[in-house]
């Protein structure tokens, strides 16, 4: 096996030194607002300012663009007022434009961008420079909310508040009334919160804030103004519930027959909150019957496919749970183990009568908050009921096997922030199963500590999981340490990232692969100011030193360089080279400890567009082509996206994707250990149709349409020999029947039509139909219609839910009297 040696100490210190010539210490003044109490008389909610309320609180003025040129005046004035009372934080933006006819105002779902002007408001309420509330709304009168945590926007987080906003001849206004139960703040008679406010003119892109972000500086709650003048402020009651009832009606159809099931489900959702800065959520008998459904994918990886998670749960207000892959809630509820191998249990005349692709979630519950001192605290606990299969056999006599045990998920979170927008943070995970069953349990750290200029910092993890067997443990571990340059034009760092053979997070976070020893180093130059024809640039290079944990082995090189560029006419577009100048030994395909196939050197190239959403009609694509060292070997992929703005209620968005694998290699059988890898072509195809019509901005309509199919026919067979070479191979891959036990023909169909009215502030009424067919077999078809026909004489699943949800907040409920003071 051939050596590679890592890179000089002399290249690293050299980089390190030439990023030091870069330090910018330049900083502006910090802008300062004063809140003024109103006692009684709060501002009627209708978007006018023309309350009394307004007339003497102090103004933030003079916006400061960010894009597309940072650093200059904004091109309309903008002024806002902050106003409060005993329950709540009001604010009125009075918001210049041309004429109002100049204003776009698209239509959209809650939480969603779209082609319109925005305004928004964001509170660091503990004035720690890393965590922030954010309220934004559209010129439309959508609302959009968001936490804020270190390099993290969470816009699943979802907050009850109220907003108006109307037209004038010379521009808009915004009003808000953010409740106190909305936010969190400290328990002192004098508060001081870091404060800013956006707005984006979508006429013609411009984005500016109030207090000035610098782009070519890290972070963006680090350069917050000031809001003082709030005070004797008392934290609220935070009481809240949601209960929910929702009707299903689910019709199955297969060779012919339907069958029909009908069910009727009730719940609660609950928010207490057990201190001015600590939050308990519970959900009980959760429904998530309105989340979209995941985008199956034929895997021929030796990697576990990973889903976004969508339900609400589990991803509103989780900003201190999310640490990469420590945690990775889809496992909460996920198919049984014991689902796939239930075949292999089956008696010679038995067959399975019942078997749940998923596991129930009785309750779950989280505690999460922080203090006035920094220190955040998390706590997530869930507990999933057991599952079990029906057998049946010949004779009508069944047999129930248990496919998930009884499981409890434990999360627990310290999260302390540090000087010069620094933290640390503290992570332990916690898997229990009922039974002889294993346990597993993880615990890990992360940490930023950052210098005073906010120019350097050094990044750090590590994590020890543990699983418990009946007569055994196994440890592993991992950590990864990176030094970095983050502000200025030029940015990058150096990086060391180490996984043992034997660290396994995956029983409650998400890890494709360990076993890993390697090292790291990306440089990067930005334009952040408009230049020639060009309003931003940037330029990317990186380089990867690949080694194995275990056994300390090389397994590859690879380089990379990307170009990204933005034009005065908003076309963005990138260009990107990668290759890999080593050939690869590649331990995972093998599917084989210590086993590795050597994959031949390849270069792939690739570029990206995105056309001005301004315009009615716009795309967006990506083209990309990657060769090999190996005859006949290549990857060929595009995208085309188009999408069209029919009227500011309604905008259709098709999207199609093509990948073309010519003679790629993967494994498919261990016979006797004899591994032997295949040499196929794959053909993935990808549409998907998204249509929402908007009725008005608390009512709305979406479809999504997707179908993927994906073919993998097998031309021939590989002996794999032990020096990771390919040989020729008797192995043939055909059944008994003379037919191929590896040829794949995948299809997945789903519709999701949804459509959600917004009756009163955290109240809603959401009915969704879905229809699903996963089809899998092993006939080759060449022609989409014949493959068409087919897949819809395949077995399909229908269902309609109804999912009424009514927010009570019972601070609201409570007859209090407003405490006027001198």
């Amino acid at each position: 096996m051939k050596k590679y040696s890592i890179p000089s100490i002399s290249v690293i210190l050299f980089v390190v030194l030439f990023f030091s010539g870069f330090q910018n210490k330049v900083f502006a003044q910090e802008k300062n607002l004063k809140a003024s109490f109103i006692g009684s008389n709060p501002p009627t909610i209708d978007g006018q300012l023309n309350d009394e309320a307004w007339l003497n609180a102090s103004e933030a003025t003079n916006f400061v663009t960010i894009s597309p040129d940072p650093g200059n005046p904004s091109q309309l004035p903008s002024s806002v007022k902050i106003v409060y009372d005993n329950f709540a934080v009001y604010l009125g933006a009075r918001l210049r434009e041309v004429s109002k006819d100049s204003i776009i105002r698209q239509l959209s779902n809650r939480d969603e961008f779209e082609n319109t002007d925005l305004f928004g408001v964001y509170f660091d309420t503990y004035n720690d420079d890393i965590n922030a509330f954010g309220f934004e709304v559209t010129a439309a009168g959508v609302q959009l909310d968001v936490r804020m945590s270190a390099g993290n926007d969470d816009y699943s987080w979802n907050a009850v508040w109220e907003s108006k906003v109307s037209l004038s001849d010379d521009g808009w206004i915004v009003e808000m009334r953010i409740p106190f139960s909305a936010i969190r703040f400290p328990e002192q008679s004098v508060q001081s919160w870091g404060i800013n406010f956006f707005r984006q003119i979508r006429r013609t892109r411009e984005e500016s804030y109030w207090s000035e972000i610098k782009p070519d500086k890290n972070g963006l709650v680090n350069q917050f103004g000031l809001l003082h003048g709030v005070e004797n402020v008392e934290p609220p009651l935070r009481l809240q519930f949601t209960p929910y009832v929702a009707f299903y009606d689910k019709i199955e159809t297969q060779n012919g027959s339907s069958n029909n099931s009908y069910s009727i489900k009730g719940g609660l959702d609950l928010k207490y909150g057990l201190s001015e800065a600590f939050t308990l959520d519970m959900t009980l008998i959760p429904d998530f019957g309105q989340v979209q459904s995941d985008n199956q994918v034929l895997n021929l990886s030796p990697f576990e496919v990973q889903f976004q998670e969508r339900r609400p749960f589990f991803t509103e207000g989780t900003e201190l749970f999310n640490k990469g892959d420590f945690l990775y809630t889809r496992r909460i509820g996920k198919t049984p183990d014991g689902y796939w191998d239930l075949q292999n249990k089956l008696g010679d005349d038995e067959k399975i009568v019942a078997n749940p692709s998923e596991t129930q979630l009785l309750n779950a519950s989280k505690i999460s908050g922080r203090n006035q001192n920094g220190l955040g605290i998390g706590i997530l606990n869930a507990v999933t009921k057991a599952q079990t299969a029906t057998i049946e056999s010949a004779d009508g006599t069944s047999r129930t096997v248990e496919t998930e045990p009884l499981t409890n998920y434990n999360v627990l979170v310290f999260d302390q922030n540090l000087k010069n927008n620094s933290y640390v943070t503290l992570v332990n995970t916690n898997v229990w199963r009922a039974g002889s069953a294993y346990d597993a349990n993880l615990t890990g750290t992360q940490f930023f500590a950052r210098d005073k200029a906010n120019t350097y910092g050094v990044f750090g993890r590590g994590a020890i999981t543990q699983q418990h067997f009946a007569d055994s443990t196994q440890l592993g571990h991992m950590y990864n340490i990176r030094l970095q340059k983050q502000s200025g034009n030029w940015q990058g760092g150096l990086q060391h990232y180490v996984e043992s053979h034997t660290y396994d997070p995956n029983d409650l976070g998400y890890l494709s692969a360990n076993n890993s020893f390697n090292f790291g180093l990306d440089v990067s130059y930005t334009m952040f100011k408009p230049k020639g024809a060009f309003n931003r640039m940037k330029h990317s290079f990186w380089a990867n030193y690949n080694m194995l944990y275990f056994p300390r082995t090389f397994s590859d090189v690879n380089v990379g360089y990307e170009l990204f560029f933005m034009t005065k006419k908003f076309f963005a577009s990138g260009i990107w080279f990668e290759s890999s100048i080593t050939e690869k030994y590649d331990y995972f395909e093998p599917r084989t400890f210590g086993r590795y196939y050597i994959f031949p050197t390849s270069h792939a190239a690739g570029f990206w567009t995105s056309t001005d959403y301004r315009k009615k009609l716009s795309f967006d694509s990506n083209c990309s082509f990657a060769v090999f060292n190996e005859k006949g070997r290549s990857t060929f992929s595009f995208k085309l996206s188009p999408r069209y703005r029919v009227s500011d209620h309604l905008m259709i968005i098709y999207e199609y994707n093509q990948t073309f694998k010519l003679n790629d290699v993967g494994f498919v059988n261990n016979v006797n250990d004899s591994i032997y890898l295949g040499v196929r072509d794959l053909t993935i195809s990808e549409q998907i149709l998204n249509a929402n019509y908007i009725f008005t901005n608390r009512m709305g309509l979406s479809f999504r349409l997707r179908h993927y199919w994906s073919l993998a026919n097998y031309n021939d067979y590989r002996y794999l020999a032990e020096d990771g070479k390919l040989l020729p191979a008797a192995y043939t891959g055909l059944d008994g029947n003379n037919e191929s036990m590896h040829n794949v023909n995948f299809n997945a169909f789903n519709i999701d039509m949804v459509f959600r009215w917004v009756f009163s502030p955290g109240s809603e009424l959401n009915i969704t139909y879905k229809r699903a067919i996963l089809n899998s077999n092993n006939e080759i078809v060449r022609n989409y219609a014949d493959n068409w026909v087919a897949l819809n004489q395949s077995p399909l699943a229908n269902s309609i839910n109804i999912k009424l949800l009514y927010f009570i907040d019972a601070y609201s409920l409570l007859k209090k009297e407003y405490r006027i003071r001198n």
